[in-house]
């Protein structure tokens, strides 16, 4: 019976020399590159961010991720090699942003594992892209209002619109529906809307006569 408890020990001294030191914490690398969505090209002289989950109470109040520290530059190339500590149970991810609108999206951030070295990380970006909004007041004159929507962020309704432009954010790469509806002062609404496809860096009208 002894010899039996002796293998027993044994057998667990062993399984734990083989599992090693806890690697789920301490310090951890990471080291990549920064890339445009769809084209694949390095996104030089980006800034690379540890986003780390806090995490919450009951009902997860309190959660969420938060920027650890500051961010870290890539080189001409887009290329990345920095370090951190990792705490125990903590989940990271990175995400990368450029001006004038480069950002990786949530849902596209890459994430890291604790305690290990992370190599060949690949961090993708969108590319900003704007429309250009532009209202044309036209005969009869009796619009109260319009509501545009289709661009980054909620749509938006203007009251007793004029002739303006406006400018706003889009993610290039994608197609996007600008959608208007317009509202008349017997409260009667039509509507309408222009497919654009924007490619990196540009700005496309979408003329919206009322």
């Amino acid at each position: 019976m002894g010899s039996v408890r002796g293998w027993w020990w044994l057998a667990a001294l062993l399984g734990g020399c083989a599992l090693g030191p806890d690697k789920s914490q301490g310090p951890t690398t990471a080291a990549g590159q920064v890339v445009e969505m769809g084209t694949n090209k390095p996104l030089p002289n980006a800034q690379v961010q540890v986003w780390a989950f806090r995490g919450g109470g009951v009902g997860g109040s309190g959660g969420g991720f938060a920027a650890l520290g500051a961010p870290h530059l890539a080189d001409a190339q887009g290329r990345f090699a920095f370090g951190f500590d990792a705490e125990e149970g903590g989940s990271y991810r990175l995400r990368a942003f450029r001006d004038p609108g480069y950002l990786t999206n949530w849902g596209y951030d890459v994430g890291v594992s604790n305690g290990q070295e992370n190599n060949d990380l690949r961090v993708p970006v969108q590319a900003p892209a704007w429309v250009r909004i532009q209202l044309v007041d036209e005969p009869p004159k009796n619009r109260i209002s319009i509501y545009i929507s289709g661009y980054e962020g909620n749509g938006e309704r203007i009251s007793h619109p004029r002739d303006t432009a406006l400018i706003r954010p889009c993610i290039a790469g994608l197609t996007k529906s600008i959608n208007w509806f317009i509202t008349n002062d017997k409260g009667l609404e039509t509507s309408a809307h222009q497919d654009v496809d924007l490619k990196a860096l540009d700005t496309l009208t979408v003329r919206i006569p009322f």
